[in-house]
Order: structure tokens, then sequence, then C-alpha cells
């Protein structure tokens, strides 16, 4: 294989490794999901979507799944119903918690104590989220990103997502994505590029000679 043809592959082989080194839909197992206050519903897929849905406030709801790859999670969407009753700067609160981390339960999302009034395991710190726009003195408010996580690089285990929503708006749906982490997959794709990188360096070098 000539030189130029090596490169090429070489190159090719670079491009797939980059796209492999991208975030994948994690696999995960989950518990039934409970509906702890309100009217809606829960959803989980096995590849890491979970998506909440509710249609009168005060909504509360979570779910307990298990993962066995480090993971970042992503508020992928969120849409407030047509008919929903809404106000200025609505927000929604989110709640992780780790089960299984050393010393028992962690609450993972500590923006905000907007979710003190929650009921039951949900009640506590909280992270929050709204449409574009949305600004609350308690902190920041985060926007639907299918690009930038709310929370990266967490532990395997078994952890509760939950949702909780005590006044406006009174419809919504937020879905949520589970994806294998990156911090988990640049060392092997930089050793294989670094790799590929000598290769091309020494075939231009007996090219010279």
């Amino acid at each position: 294989m000539s030189f130029t043809h090596r490169s090429r592959a070489l190159t090719a082989a670079i491009a797939v490794i980059a796209l492999s080194a991208a975030s994948a839909h994690a696999s995960i197992s989950t518990q039934p999901s409970v509906i702890l206050d309100g009217d809606g519903t829960v959803s989980a897929s096995s590849s890491g979507s979970v998506t909440f849905n509710w249609i009168e406030t005060p909504f509360a709801a979570y779910l307990e799944f298990t993962v066995t790859n480090p993971f970042d999670l992503f508020l992928d969407s969120f849409m407030v119903g047509s008919t929903a009753s809404t106000g200025p700067n609505d927000i929604s609160a989110v709640i992780l918690d780790q089960l299984d981390g050393m010393g028992g339960s962690t609450r993972l999302t500590t923006d905000t104590n907007v979710a003190n009034s929650a009921p039951g395991v949900l009640a506590g710190q909280a992270n929050m989220f709204g449409e574009p726009g949305t600004v609350r003195s308690e902190g920041v408010v985060y926007n639907a990103d299918s690009a930038t996580p709310l929370l990266a690089g967490l532990a395997p285990g078994t952890y509760r997502l939950g949702v909780y929503d005590n006044g406006t708006p009174s419809m919504a749906t937020a879905g949520f994505r589970i994806d294998e982490s990156l911090a988990a997959v640049p060392e092997a794709a930089s050793s294989l590029v670094w790799i590929a990188g000598l290769v091309l360096a020494g075939g231009a070098t007996r090219r010279g000679c």
C-alpha cells in the first residue's frame, strides 16, 4: 500500500475512532416508577431515555435505575403543554440521588432548595429547569440541551431520578437522556490516534529516504 493510500486509510480510521468516542446511549435497568403527587406518567427505555409527563400540579414522581458504566445526564427536551397554566419565570425541579454510594444515599442535584416542599424521598435540594429565557434569583435555570449534560462523569450504580413541580407550568413533558460518559473513552481513542500519527510519520520518513 502506498503512503498516500495508507494515510487515507488511517485518516478514515481516526474518523471512526472519533465517532465511537462520542457519547452513546447507556444501557439501564429500571424499577417501576412512582408517582408521589399529582397526575402524570413516567416512561423509560433500556437505552437510557426517561420521560416525565404531567397534566396537573403539584406533581412529584421518580424512577430508580441502575447503570453499569460511567454516564452523563442530559435534559434532552422540555415542552410546556399548549393549554397549561403558566406564570412568569416558571421552573420545575429535577432531583438525582445516588442510592448506593459510600455512606448510603447522596443527593447530587444541590443548586437550590426549591424542592424542600416535595413529598417523600424527593424533598430537599434540587436543580431548576425551564424554558429558554427563564431567570430565577435562586440560581441557574437549565434549558433543554442535547449536547451539554446537566451532570457529567457520574459513577456506575443505582440512582433515583425525580421531577417536582408545585405550581406552573401545570402541564409539561421533560425528557432526560442517560448516556455513557465521554470521560470513559478518551484514553483508548487518544492512544490509537497517537499510534496512527507515529505510523504516518514513519511512512513520511521512509518516503523521503
